[in-house]
């Protein structure tokens, strides 16, 4: 059976949004970091969310494949902060279940979209 590739879509970019405003917010409106460490934080933290923007939103297969791993990323730093200290717990909580969902959503989606591609060029081959 051919599941959907749209549904792991929209959970790949509502993960991705959710993990995109839970790092800006959470370091710079309700927990920041001292000052001098706001700026590196977003840098390090923020910045790689914006790599993959343009091929999510444009629906790009080979985009939600390799922002799969960038997941990865934001799942171990939300194991770190989960278990760092009792201030950053709920931030790492949170950011390990939106981390898991871009990344199931990600891989889904690429895996499913694929497919729909793949049989959409053996019927556009077929037919020529």
């Amino acid at each position: 059976m051919m599941q959907s590739p749209l549904l792991w879509r929209w959970v790949s970019l509502v993960s991705y949004f959710a993990l995109l405003a839970l790092v800006l917010l959470w370091n710079t409106l309700l927990a920041p970091p001292d000052p001098a460490m706001v700026a590196p934080t977003l840098i390090f933290q923020g910045l790689p969310l914006m790599f993959p923007l343009r091929g999510l939103l444009h629906g790009r297969a080979y985009t939600y494949a390799w922002t799969s791993f960038l997941a990865l990323y934001y799942f171990f730093i939300g194991v770190g902060d989960a278990y760092s200290d009792n201030v950053d717990r709920l931030y790492g909580i949170i950011m390990i279940v939106a981390s898991v969902g871009l990344f199931l959503g990600c891989m889904l989606y690429a895996r499913y979209q694929g497919r729909t591609d793949q049989a959409q060029a053996l019927n556009n081959e077929r037919e020529s």
